[in-house]
């Protein structure tokens, strides 16, 4: 089986590939976000509140995150947490194109690596890969239960990792795992899930001494107002909220939207169970407010792959660089960091399985020098830097909206 996949990729993909993870790993030092998580371990361990100071994140993922800490010794924990996203998002790419080749997957994967979203990701060691590759393995695992002798292993741990994901970031996990649950008629999982949650969570607040979830919930509503949780969002709401009167809570505008793409997306997975309906379930999440550069990552391997497949669209090489050029276009180190847009643009098209014109070519590289021209308007705007940010991600999510309703509309086409 290597060995076919090694003829299928060759040698160079899965060294950039591996160079690239490398140069994104080696310059993190230190756990940064993913270190509340294992602080949220130790003080449960040691019978503290998890929520002071205050975390917004599931008391039992904790514990996990904690275990791997130790198991890895600390120094090494870095390594691991970034490879468990990355490994996620593998798992993401082949999902979202199960009847594509090894050769695109590795493709987008590379490009990937070099994009805004994945170097936000790895910077802050956060978790949305871990989510999504969490959620994708319990559904695999569930579906395995169905038909194997080790059926109530199977069960468990798939609604395990449902329960995992769930307790760490509610708002990507529940619309997969609700429109997952009714797509497959999986209705018996329901009280199965529920009775982990509660069991897992019960068992931890007797150990504590304390109801743990009203902790929870009230550190939600604090954080809400949280000058640096603000601060560290990035979104279309935040840029109304900017430009319009402070009355308006664009917030809870955003969640209503949020909710009602959801009631729409059970109903039609009750309807008519579409595999798409599972794609949407993951993009959903983006509507909201509470959103960050690391969290649009569904977006960048949506564009890798117009941008590798759909040569006769144009605007995806331009989308490309604004999922990749980073918002600060005025350092040298910056510019720096842009480069990967040119070298992404490179592995494009050196590992393309189409002939390209001159034509095509020219309206490429017209592409690339308009966003770089953009993203350098962007960076010098008089604006705070979650501000640009917001800017960029506002333009990159309509055209990539834009790109979304012309695949439901046009499914066919040739790619």
């Amino acid at each position: 089986m290597l060995q076919g996949m090694r003829a299928k990729l060759g040698i160079v993909l899965p060294v950039i590939i591996l160079l690239e993870f490398l140069v994104l790993a080696i310059r993190v030092h230190g756990l940064h976000n993913s270190q509340l998580l294992v602080n949220v371990g130790d003080k449960i361990i040691h019978q503290a509140n998890p929520y002071i100071p205050m975390q917004p994140y599931g008391a039992s993922p904790g514990l996990i995150y904690w275990l791997i800490e130790k198991i890895t010794f600390g120094t090494q924990s870095p390594f691991f947490f970034i490879g468990l996203n990355i490994a996620g998002i593998v798992l993401l790419i082949n999902f979202m194109f199960p009847k594509e080749t090894p050769k695109l997957k590795a493709i987008i994967l590379s490009v990937l690596l070099l994009s805004s979203p994945i170097r936000a990701l790895v910077a802050s060691v956060q978790h949305t890969g871990i989510i999504i590759g969490a959620i994708l393995l319990g559904a695999h695992l569930l579906r395995k239960s169905d038909d194997s002798k080790r059926s109530a292993l199977y069960l468990l741990a798939g609604c395990g990792f449902f329960v995992f994901a769930l307790e760490i970031k509610p708002q990507i996990a529940i619309p997969f795992v609700a429109v997952w649950i009714i797509a497959e008629r999986c209705f018996k999982l329901i009280p199965i899930i529920l009775l982990q949650f509660f069991l897992i969570n019960l068992a931890i607040d007797l150990w504590v001494g304390r109801f743990l979830e009203i902790d929870r919930l009230n550190v939600w509503k604090l954080m809400r107002g949280d000058a640096l949780t603000i601060s560290e969002q990035s979104s279309l709401w935040k840029l109304l909220g900017h430009f319009t009167s402070s009355n308006i809570d664009w917030f809870k505008i955003s969640f209503c939207i949020y909710l009602l793409g959801f009631a729409l997306l059970l109903l039609k997975a009750f309807k008519n169970p579409k595999p798409e309906l599972l794609q949407w379930a993951l993009l959903l999440p983006v509507t909201t407010a509470y959103l960050h550069l690391y969290d649009i990552v569904i977006l960048a391997i949506y564009i890798a792959f117009w941008a590798n497949s759909k040569f006769n669209r144009a605007g995806s090489f331009f989308l490309l660089g604004l999922v990749i050029i980073p918002t600060r276009f005025t350092s040298m180190s910056e510019v720096a960091n842009g480069i990967a847009f040119l070298a992404a643009v490179a592995i494009l098209l050196s590992f393309n399985r189409r002939q390209i014109s001159l034509k095509k070519l020219i309206y490429i590289l017209g592409e690339v020098v308009i966003a770089i021209l953009v993203v350098s308007i962007i960076s010098r705007l008089n604006m705070a830097l979650e501000m640009r940010v917001s800017v960029q991600i506002t333009v990159l999510m309509i055209l990539t909206s834009i790109f979304l309703i012309d695949d439901v509309r046009n499914p066919l086409r040739t790619r």
